[in-house]
């Protein structure tokens, strides 16, 4: 069996089993882009997977897969679980407020969290989620900020609004 880090990451008073519990919580809310009919749906979910599984292999824990079938988390909160559509995105700041991860501009970690935000910004404009501003970024234009959410979509899960 793989050894995998335990205790506090560095930087923060957080665990690496919380830090799993993180990543396993984004890969259930996006998990149903996985099987969608649509390319850009599945697409979507394999750039999100890459992000997460980059970040539980430089880190040392379980996969998000692995996360969610053996948590880890002495409490509750800290193991992974669906999220609404509006818990996902305050979840991208506990990246950096409670991880410690991606704080510095220009390192892989914070390119790395962009990348998961603008993927999941994408996939929220496509299910009218919200509406989302676009920026250059070398040379194309990307999702860089949620201008405004569709309240009532914005507190359900991602299946919830496409399964509407």
């Amino acid at each position: 069996m793989k050894e995998y880090n335990t205790g506090c990451m560095p930087r923060t008073d957080y665990r690496y089993e919380e830090f799993e519990g993180l990543l396993g919580s984004f890969h259930l809310s996006l998990l149903p882009l996985k099987d969608s009919t649509k390319p850009e749906d599945q697409r979507d979910y394999q750039k999100a997977m890459e992000v997460l599984n980059g970040f539980s292999q430089k880190y040392g824990v379980q996969s998000p897969e692995e996360a969610v079938k053996n948590p880890r988390a002495e409490e509750d909160w800290g193991n992974a679980s669906v999220k609404t559509n509006g818990a996902t995105i305050i979840l991208m700041g506990s990246f950096w407020r409670d991880f410690g991860l991606g704080g510095k501009p220009g390192d892989k970690d914070q390119e790395e969290q962009c990348k998961l935000g603008r993927t999941i910004l994408s996939v929220f404009e496509r299910y009218g989620i919200a509406q989302v501003g676009y920026m250059e970024y070398n040379g194309e234009k990307v999702p860089a900020e949620l201008k405004e959410w569709n309240n009532e979509k914005r507190g359900k899960t991602l299946v919830e609004v496409m399964n509407e």
